[in-house]
């Protein structure tokens, strides 16, 4: 700050029961250090020492931000917290006045407090008197000789007391450096010794601040899905680089008939140093206030300039049902997971959820995923299409600013509307809503991708890597991309990349698998699908193509049969199907499958633009009349 004091003068204030170190920014109430924000322990120094003048708002923005433009906001949010730490009443009074459209005046008598022993080291030594030299006498002199060198021993050794003291006392408040601090993995909450392990509330505490935190757009956060392997006797340093992150949000938690006690602390993973640590023990019913509060330290001790709106949009609250936020947690869990059974079960508990509290909005968008992402493996697709966006509807109704609800919306807009223009609008207000989290560039990048917008996809998707490095299915969406778009080296590239450290993956296996068919080496592919651990309907589809291409008709029929025993009286693999019939290039049937697959609405459409397995056949009429039906 530029009204720091430069003489080396320890400034040390009292105030009430508070004592304020302007040169360290340190506050204490009696023994306790409160924990404020830098830069609002500036602007408490600031305010302490104008002697109970009016400092105007532009005078307090001007020599806080002296570099920067920043809202007025920030200013009112710094004050806030200041008069939190000191207990007062959010309108002040006791301490801070504030005084409308003007500024800021400190109203609490204040006077100058006792040095510590700290301080003599700095302070300036004692005025000697001196002496003429030409009156000086034998015994001055013999005197002054004296001095001299006790006054050097007295002071070495209260600069020694001074240095050590520095070096062992509290650490001070973080200092710019932390401003550093970019990027963040929120690990889930382990229980506290002695406590029973909740799965679904130690990941849902994570998950929940990680919503919080993705909403600033300064911020990169690691997404649950990123996180929620880690478990017990982890290792901070280790995860803090595999993560590839600046900084870990490391809780505990326990719950105790109706309460919960939260232990939090944001540690830097490149010293393991803690720059902010917390504890809170409140009744159950208190949990989002909790969530809200550990979000709201992490941004403020990051100094992240946010406007009014951007402190608001930090609160997540929608429910003070804590039965039904259990259930939510639950849910959540389950979508998280990507288990076997996982959207079935998530469909359950969002459901326990709304039935608790009917107007739950982030319930019924969650339920709206699961729902949609149903859709693609379950029977009875348009019964879970038409449930889908009634719950999506009611969320939309309930809180618009959901980003939960855009993800949903992303999914029905595309897979089931066919609607390009409205899943781009719902891509935008998605990461308008969550500028932090990796789904939003990722679902972006992936629709652009789907409408052969291949660089700008690219560029989306590449955004979405950044945020979160290790994820299997961004990978998938870069290969694909990048296979789409005929640049087949990057692609192989980015699928051995994912397998080196997922050997088993179906996203890398499948990928290679795709890229040795398009480039002539069927011998190898066949092996590589055969062994992939794809859904069986993907499986079965890639196969049947595959052997149509290497002149394996008997086996291409075979697989081409097993689609067709899967047909129900709601739902086929039509699209698989035609896949089959167009590596035997009969291109006639793979044309009526297709056809057959648009009247059904089939899911797989979506892909029909890009997908190489018709290109031979996009000249075709029906081909071209079926691309216009789409709105391609």
């Amino acid at each position: 700050m530029a009204d720091d004091k430069s003489h080396g003068e320890h400034q040390l204030y009292e105030f009430g029961p508070f004592r304020l170190d302007a040169t360290d920014r340190l506050l204490w109430r009696d023994s306790e250090l409160i924990s404020l924000t830098p830069k609002a322990l500036d602007l408490l120094v600031l305010l302490v020492e104008s002697g109970g003048r009016v400092v105007t708002k532009e005078d307090l923005m001007r020599r806080l931000w002296p570099d920067a433009f920043v809202e007025e906001a920030n200013l009112s949010h710094h004050v806030y917290k200041i008069r939190e730490a000191l207990g007062e009443h959010p309108d002040g009074g006791q301490y801070i006045d504030t005084l409308a459209r003007r500024g800021y005046r400190f109203v609490a008598p204040v006077q100058l407090a006792a040095p510590r022993l700290a301080t003599a080291a700095a302070a300036p030594p004692a005025p000697v008197a001196t002496v003429n030299s030409t009156d000086e006498s034998a015994e001055s002199a013999s005197g002054r000789r004296f001095l001299v060198p006790v006054t050097a021993i007295v002071l070495l050794l209260v600069a020694t007391v001074g240095v050590v003291w520095m070096k062992n006392r509290r650490p001070a408040t973080p200092v710019a450096e932390d401003s550093l601090i970019r990027s963040l993995a929120v690990l889930p909450f382990l229980p506290l010794e002695g406590s029973e392990r909740d799965d679904a509330l130690s990941v849902g505490m994570a998950a929940s601040v990680i919503t919080r935190l993705t909403k600033v757009n300064q911020l990169i956060v690691r997404p649950t899905s990123a996180i929620v392997k880690y478990g017990t006797g982890r290792d901070l340093a280790g995860i803090g680089r595999e993560q590839a992150v600046d900084a870990i949000v490391d809780g505990q938690i326990q719950r105790d008939g109706d309460r919960v006690r939260v232990t939090v602390q944001l540690i830097r993973t490149r010293d393991g140093r803690p720059i902010w640590a917390d504890k809170f023990d409140e009744k159950l019913q208190d949990v989002f206030a909790i969530q809200d509060a550990i979000a709201e330290k992490v941004v403020s001790r990051l100094q992240v300039t946010l406007t009014r709106d951007g402190w608001r949009r930090l609160e997540v609250r929608d429910t003070n049902n804590v039965v039904a936020y259990q259930a939510y947690l639950n849910g959540s869990y389950h979508l998280t997971t990507f288990a076997p059974g996982g959207f079935q079960k998530s469909v359950g508990y969002f459901n326990d959820a709304i039935r608790l509290e009917p107007g739950y909005a982030r319930a019924h968008a969650g339920l709206a995923f699961a729902y949609a992402e149903l859709a693609f493996v379950e029977p009875h697709r348009s019964e879970l299409e038409a449930l889908a966006k009634k719950h999506a509807e009611i969320a939309r109704g309930l809180d618009e600013t959901i980003p939960e609800l855009h993800a949903a919306l992303i999914n029905i807009r595309q897979y089931h509307d066919w609607d390009w223009a409205a899943t781009e609008a719902e891509c935008q207000r998605l990461i308008e809503l969550a500028p932090g989290d990796a789904r939003s560039y990722q679902m972006h990048g992936w629709a652009l991708s789907l409408l052969g917008r291949f660089n700008e996809g690219l560029a989306e998707l590449l955004r979405a890597q950044a945020i979160d490095p290790r994820s299997a299915t961004i990978s998938g969406a870069v290969m694909s991309n990048l296979m789409w778009s005929r640049n087949f080296k990057a692609s192989r590239t980015e699928a051995e990349r994912l397998l080196a450290g997922e050997p088993g993956s179906p996203f890398g296996l499948v990928n290679l698998a795709t890229l040795d068919l398009l480039e002539g080496r069927v011998e190898t592919a066949v092996p590589t699908l055969e062994r992939a651990p794809a859904p069986p309907v993907i499986r079965t589809g890639l196969l049947a193509y595959a052997y149509g291409v290497a002149g394996r008709r008997a086996d291409a029929e075979r697989q081409i049969a097993t689609l067709k025993s899967m047909i129900t009286s709601t739902s086929s693999p039509a699209y698989q199907i035609a896949m089959g019939y167009a590596g035997l290039g009969e291109t006639r049937q793979a044309m009526d499958w297709l056809e057959r697959a648009y009247g059904e609405r089939s899911l797989w459409m979506a892909w029909l633009r890009v997908e190489p397995w018709f290109d031979k056949m996009r000249e075709d009429g029906r081909f071209v009349a079926l691309m216009k039906k789409l709105k391609f």
